[in-house]
């Protein structure tokens, strides 16, 4: 699956349609003006007009206008055209020009009170801060803006698009929808259809993550006929370029190739690097989707050049673990291995899993075609040992998830019993009202009083069953908690039981028995791990309240094996999956049931789950 980054700078001063025509008509407009403010302003507009089609003729405008703004001491101006350099510098790939001349506007707009240009600013750098991997700092930034913009809908919309990004980006594709969806519904404007295509192809790229391409092509289509409209050539090869990406994932090849060569002549046109190595990376995929491996990696090593010269560490190990696959399909694993290396090395350094996973992956493939078998089984191990920690991570997002349910309910519910309270509390301001009135009768004050103490034990009634809701909701929590630990459990050792069987099988192949032994004895000490078993047993403690005490005094000889085994007993866990989790045979789970059940002293008559469930 493609992990292309959008470069999105957030700049509400936008909807300058990019053509041509609207060039020339600005051109005029400024030559007919003297050196003033206004004529600061058209060389601004300009500037937008050609950034994304020509960034070094865009520089040369924010350039002049910058030389301008100073000679008429404009300065909020000279703030801006600081900003368009640095934004034209990093259209062209070179940051650190580009972060010098941001970092000279942040001081003029931050020094002079200029909220719009802070928000132009914390844009530029959540954007690098993004494309590097930071993704707090990049929502930081973000959630700046979004309390700087007020009332601005543009400027909160595009921040909105900003944030699906981010939360695309860190895997969280519930929230990043929620976020593009609600910048659409602020964008849906006929003066902002190049912001709203780019939120369209935000949600493309989310239903890419989540593997519905065909919905993802559909959303970039409506986004490219935009960009079409509005002659944005920019943008439009970045559609096409992620069109071609998706079409790869449905090998439909055919139509990848046309798409991306079409992007990639765009890109070319529109001297953007970042679009042009995507797009060639992508079309290093279809040549190898098409059996052409030799033009597959002309376009690959042209990827990986662009890649190493732009710093852009994630396209670069993604394109070296292409240009791997392609040396190994050819069976030149001296190269294979070489690429392999070169993605573990800089995965490693970046920190991203992912990548890391299917790279160690292939070397694992590639030692083993060269009869490396000890290599091979170390990145095997190393391969499942990454595996099995993506499956836990992914597990607590599960368990987060079920945290965020548990408290909307518990906050639901503690607003409905404070609606009730102030309810209560109206209604007996009006009894009292009532009763000063009726203060003279004595029959009717005793029926009044026995209706009020009525209503109140009604009340306390409905008090104690919102309560009861309460405390089950929470305890239902608990229980989503604990099944989820004891699965973990049972995956966690059946991972490692099948690592081990490989490892045996590596062994049967391999001559070198060292490394072989201090695997067995690491996935031995792993799966005999008390540490998961005392996190267990504290989410058991807190749903199951006593047992464990309720069991060492009736029971005083029964031991913590047994102990363990009695609660899955009480979590209702098949004799399977209990073998699985205690990492003992079926057989195992059947003496361990005898051996207790004499301890418990039980006949053949007595159930031992009965038992267990009613301690």
């Amino acid at each position: 699956m493609k992990n292309f980054i959008l470069i999105l700078l957030i700049i509400p001063l936008s909807s300058f349609t990019q053509n041509t025509k609207e060039t020339d008509s600005l051109l005029k407009t400024y030559s007919s003006l003297t050196d003033n403010a206004d004529k600061v302003k058209t060389l601004d507009k300009i500037y937008y007009s050609v950034l994304y089609n020509n960034p070094k003729l865009a520089k040369q405008y924010a350039f002049n206008m910058l030389e301008l703004a100073t000679e008429l001491k404009e300065t909020r101006e000279i703030g801006y055209a600081n900003f368009n350099i640095g934004t034209s510098f990093r259209q062209l790939g070179q940051k650190d020009s580009a972060t010098f001349y941001w970092e000279k506007a942040k001081t003029i707009f931050e020094k002079n009170n200029i909220v719009h240009g802070v928000t132009l600013v914390n844009s530029a750098y959540a954007s690098l801060a993004l494309e590097s991997g930071n993704h707090d700092l990049a929502l930081q930034l973000t959630k700046k803006n979004i309390n700087l913009g007020e009332n601005d809908s543009t400027s909160i919309g595009l921040s909105y698009s900003f944030m699906g990004i981010i939360y695309r980006q860190k895997g969280d594709f519930k929230l990043a929808l929620e976020y593009c969806f609600k910048a659409l519904n602020l964008l849906d404007d006929p003066d902002r259809q190049l912001e709203k295509a780019d939120v369209l192809s935000e949600i493309a790229r989310i239903e890419g993550d989540l593997a519905n391409y065909d919905n993802a092509i559909k959303f970039l289509n409506e986004a490219s006929a935009i960009y079409r409209i509005e002659n944005d050539k920019n943008f439009l090869a970045q559609s096409l370029s992620n069109i071609g990406g998706y079409y790869n994932e449905l090998e439909a090849f055919s139509k990848a190739e046309k798409v991306l060569t079409q992007a990639l002549e765009l890109a070319r046109e529109v001297t953007n690097p970042v679009i042009e190595g995507f797009a060639l990376k992508q079309l290093g995929t279809t040549y190898m989707g098409l059996n052409q491996t030799e033009k597959s990696r002309f376009y690959l090593e042209r990827a990986l050049n662009i890649g190493e010269k732009h710093n852009r560490v994630l396209d670069v190990i993604q394109v070296s673990y292409r240009i791997s696959q392609n040396y190994n399909y050819n069976s030149n694993t001296a190269m294979a291995l070489k690429y392999a290396n070169k993605a573990i090395h800089l995965s490693d350094s970046v920190n991203t899993p992912l990548n890391l996973l299917n790279s160690l992956e292939l070397r694992s493939l590639i030692y083993k075609k060269q009869n490396q078998f000890q290599l091979a089984l170390e990145d095997h191990a190393r391969f499942k040992f990454l595996q099995d920690s993506l499956y836990v991570i992914e597990k607590s997002k599960q368990i987060e998830e079920l945290k965020t349910i548990y408290e909307t309910e518990k906050k639901e519910l503690q607003i409905a019993q404070q609606e009730t309270e102030i309810s209560l509390l109206e209604q007996e301001a009006q009894i009292n009202n009532l009763q000063r009135i009726l203060l003279g009768g004595g029959l009717v004050l005793s029926i009044l009083l026995f209706g009020l103490g009525y209503y109140a034990l009604q009340q306390k009634i409905k008090r104690n069953r919102l309560e009861k809701e309460r405390v089950k909701s929470e305890l239902d929590f608990k229980k989503k908690e604990l099944t989820t630990h004891a699965l973990h459990l049972a995956k966690k050792n059946e991972v490692l039981e099948n690592l081990k069987q490989q490892a045996k099988a590596f062994k049967a192949t391999s001559k070198e028995d060292k490394g072989y032994q201090e695997l067995i004895k690491t996935i031995n000490f792993d799966q005999h791990d008390d540490k998961n078993w005392e996190n267990f047993t504290q989410y058991f403690e807190q749903v199951h309240k006593d047992f464990s005490s309720n069991v060492k005094s009736r029971y005083p000889e029964v031991t913590k094996n047994e102990l363990r085994l009695m609660a899955l007993l009480k979590m209702n866990m098949s004799s399977k999956e209990i073998a699985t989790i205690l990492n003992i045979s079926a057989d195992g789970v059947k003496k361990a049931r005898q051996r207790l059940r004499k301890k418990m002293n039980l006949t053949p008559q007595d159930s031992l789950e009965y038992i267990v469930l009613a301690l």
